[in-house]
C-alpha cells in the first residue's frame, strides 16, 4: 500500500481485518471458515508482495493452525455424537452424507443449496446408517 496515503491505507487494512473477523463467524454454520480466511490472506499477500512478515514460516504456521482446528472440530463432533447415542459408523455416514448433499444441492439457491444439502445429507446419512444397524 505504498501508493496510498497513510489514512486510506490504514482504513483499508482495518476493513480487511474486520472482514477476516466476520469470516470466522462462518464456523458457526459449519462452513470452512479457516480455509476461506487463508485464501483471503493469500489474496492480500498477492496484492502486497513486499510484505516481509508473510514469509514461508508464516504460511507453515497458518496452515498447521487450520489443520489443528479441523482436527479439533472433527474430534469434538465424534465425542458429542457418541454422547447423544450415535455410533462411529453413523457419524462417518453423516460426514459422507454432508459432503454428498452439499455437492448435489450446491447449484440451487445461488450456492446456498450447499448448506441445506450438507445439513440434510448429514442427517440422512446418520439416520440411514443407524437404521441399518437396528439402532433407535
Amino acid at each position: 500500500m505504498d501508493f496510498l496515503p497513510f489514512p486510506l491505507a490504514s482504513l483499508l487494512a482495518g476493513a480487511f481485518i474486520t472482514l477476516l473477523g466476520f469470516v470466522l463467524l462462518l464456523n458457526v454454520f459449519g462452513l470452512p471458515a479457516n480455509w476461506v480466511l487463508l485464501g483471503l490472506v493469500a489474496l492480500w499477500k498477492m496484492a502486497h508482495p513486499a510484505s516481509d512478515a508473510m514469509n514461508v514460516w508464516f504460511w507453515v504456521i497458518m496452515i498447521a493452525l487450520a489443520l489443528v482446528g479441523e482436527a479439533l472440530e472433527l474430534g469434538m463432533q465424534i465425542v458429542k455424537a457418541k454422547r447423544y447415542g450415535s455410533s462411529s459408523s453413523g457419524t462417518f455416514a453423516g460426514m459422507i452424507g454432508a459432503i454428498a448433499g452439499a455437492i448435489l444441492l450446491a447449484p440451487l439457491f445461488f450456492g446456498l443449496g450447499a448448506l441445506i444439502g450438507a445439513v440434510a445429507g448429514a442427517w440422512t446419512g446418520c439416520f440411514v446408517m443407524e437404521m441399518l444397524k437396528g439402532r433407535p
